[in-house]
């Protein structure tokens, strides 16, 4: 019976980062993607643009949307020196428990996404609203190989790494990182800097980063 249990475990889960994965979570995740993704491209193909354009023409650059954006900045800043800092302390001293461990995995999961970022910002190439606003292409003219551009959001991003946290060790505060990540997201759109389509990506990619980060210092 024992080996039946043991059996009937190894088809429900798998082993990932040394540690068990429920295949039923793996299959939500799957899900997830597939869902989120058709929404980024309905975003790209026929929300986006238009938004722009209302956002645009209803809205001025303020102090506090500049204040807003300014917010994942430093928090990508604090996450390179804090997983610097803390990977010297784990070789240091040989151990790294408790919050140390989860701080370093966050501050980790920060860098790793903002590396990926980059490289699907070059994949993608889209050219970002303030860009865009001079020839006004078609929605699925507005990519280009190699060039630099708006997609996924950095910024929204670096947020979404530490939302995985925050649902497990900061419960009254989970709302307010929500509103905050909206609120940035708004800010990002009315500097003309991403379309809410790269918004979305970026959300998508921070969190699953960050489930990951999060799967890892559980095990």
């Amino acid at each position: 019976m024992k080996f039946l249990g043991r059996s009937e475990a190894s088809i429900d889960e798998i082993d990932v980062f040394g540690g068990r994965l429920d295949l039923r979570h793996l299959l939500v995740w799957c899900l997830l993607w597939i869902v989120v993704s058709a929404v980024i491209y309905a975003c790209v193909v026929t929300v986006d643009h238009p938004l722009a354009l209302l956002i645009r023409d209803r809205t001025d650059p303020a102090a506090a949307a500049i204040l807003l954006v300014r917010l994942p900045e430093a928090i990508a800043g604090i996450a390179i020196a804090g997983a610097a800092a803390l990977g010297v302390w784990r070789t240091l001293t040989g151990q790294l428990p408790g919050v140390r461990r989860e701080a370093f995995l966050a501050c980790l999961g920060i860098c790793v996404a903002l590396a990926i970022k980059s490289e699907l910002k070059l994949v993608f190439g889209r050219v970002p609203p303030e860009a865009w606003f001079w020839h006004q292409s078609g929605p699925l003219r507005n990519f280009h190989l190699f060039y630099a551009g708006s997609f996924p959001s950095g910024h929204m991003t670096v947020l979404a790494v530490l939302i995985p946290f925050i649902w497990a060790y900061a419960l009254p505060f989970r709302g307010l990182w929500l509103l905050l990540c909206a609120a940035v997201g708004c800010a990002l759109m009315i500097m003309e800097a991403h379309f809410l389509g790269d918004l979305v990506a970026g959300a998508l990619l921070g969190v699953t980063v960050g489930a990951a980060c999060r799967h890892i210092s559980r095990t």
